[in-house]
């Protein structure tokens, strides 16, 4: 028998009082609850052979502690899975005028020029140093404004 991460999805129709003592019934499983809009996710380890015997464990594990509740969805991975997914950041990487200077081969001057540009992309974080847009956007960009020509917005 395996051991996997499991993440189960369930309505949330449990108080945060019902949840905390939730998890002190899934102690021994690692469990971690998150509230969400319209449902909460229960982080827990699941056993099985297979990730469907884990999910399987996991759904039984939860419908035994919460009597009549739906499970929604269920998923299971490896450790190596998780260990994966939480190394890949949470937000895309982004960039400012210098290093779109530098990306671009201009001065920082030229850079905030780009803002000119119709298709240039718009920040995704506003910061008070400055707006901050996605690298990959911004890349996309200045390879098409390579090859072909971008018209300026009719303001300037």
């Amino acid at each position: 028998m395996n051991t996997w991460h499991t993440t189960t999805t369930l309505p949330t129709t449990i108080s945060e009082d019902d949840a905390f003592d939730l998890l002190g019934t899934l102690a021994d499983r690692g469990a971690a609850i998150a509230f969400g809009t319209h449902a909460m996710t229960v982080s827990m380890t699941g056993y099985g052979d297979t990730a469907l015997d884990a999910a399987e464990d996991a759904a039984n594990t939860l419908k035994a502690a919460i009597p009549g509740t739906e499970i929604l969805g269920v998923d299971a991975q490896t450790e190596e899975q998780l260990d994966e997914e939480l190394r890949r950041p949470l937000f895309p990487e982004v960039v400012g005028y210098a290093e779109i200077a530098e990306m671009a081969g201009v001065s920082r001057q030229g850079a905030r020029g780009f803002v000119d540009y119709e298709e240039f992309p718009h920040p995704v974080i506003e910061t008070k140093q400055g707006p901050l847009r996605s690298k990959a956007a911004v890349e996309r960009f200045l390879s098409r404004k390579q090859r072909t020509r971008i018209k300026k917005t009719a303001a300037h």
